[in-house]
């Protein structure tokens, strides 16, 4: 072990995180508490660097290793659930719907409380980070159900941009019309952007009230016909094209794991 970096090695929060052991923060205390060694020696210090493939690394004296490839699972997000992996409200919690035997998967962003559809959940820190950048424009559609009728307004201020009166400013975003009833008005909206709760400060903003928000897809990752409450593992060829939009070059490396994503 050592705390100068060489080709090949990561910082040992990294390799904790990135198999699934804890989020950084949670490995540190595991690495100062002495219940992780490599190579049958006890380390405690933060700074601390692993070659994955040829150190042993155990926690409580069990093996530790990291993933065989990056993993990327998609989720149907249902309604009234938090993304987040504990709660102090009790509220259900996202992570209890993945299948058992899954690494330790962060998510890309989240979707808030009310909001289903479309989340991603990943092992591959990189790409996570790639994608939610302020830098990179990766387009998500979102399906939202609003108050009133058809409203030109509404269309013409997103697709300049909207202000908030805290001086927030939100991209321009298409936007367009996709059915109507009297009362009520189902919009599709693309966003190139990650803001807090954007599309519910956007409506508001321009006098509306958010009904119902899902997210139909992220990128080239669309929700098609997957359940409510159902995921699956996107495949390699699925995995390649969000690395392609998130302008990622050459295979993502588990050794970028974050505890915690936006």
């Amino acid at each position: 072990m050592s705390t100068t970096a060489k080709p090949g090695e990561i910082r040992l929060q990294k390799f904790l995180s990135g198999a699934g052991i804890a989020s950084r923060r949670q490995a540190e205390t595991l690495i100062t508490a002495g219940r992780v060694s490599i190579n049958g020696k006890a380390a405690t210090e933060l700074g601390v660097r692993v070659d994955p493939k040829n150190d042993r690394v155990t926690v409580d004296g069990e093996p530790v290793r990291l993933p065989a490839e990056p993993m990327v699972v998609l989720m149907n997000k249902p309604r009234e659930m938090v993304c987040t992996e504990s709660d102090p409200e009790g509220r259900a919690r996202i992570h209890e719907l993945l299948p058992k035997g899954l690494p330790r998967l962060f998510t890309i962003g989240r979707l808030d409380y009310h909001t289903e559809g479309v989340l991603l959940l990943t092992t591959d820190g990189d790409l996570a980070r790639a994608l939610t950048s302020p830098d990179v424009s990766v387009p998500r559609v979102y399906h939202v159900k609003l108050n009133g009728p058809p409203d030109p307004r509404l269309t013409e201020r997103f697709s300049r941009g909207v202000r908030l009166a805290d001086g927030t400013r939100f991209r321009p975003s298409d936007i367009e019309v996709l059915s109507e009833t009297r009362t009520n008005t189902w919009y599709e909206i693309v966003l190139t952007e990650g803001k807090n709760r954007q599309i519910h400060r956007m409506c508001e903003a321009s006098g509306k009230r958010v009904l119902k928000l899902k997210r139909m897809s992220y990128g080239p990752i669309r929700l098609d016909d997957l359940p409510t409450g159902a995921s699956r593992p996107l495949s390699k060829a699925e995995i390649a094209s969000l690395r392609e939009a998130a302008g990622q070059v050459g295979p993502g490396s588990t050794a970028g794991l974050i505890d915690e994503i936006e």
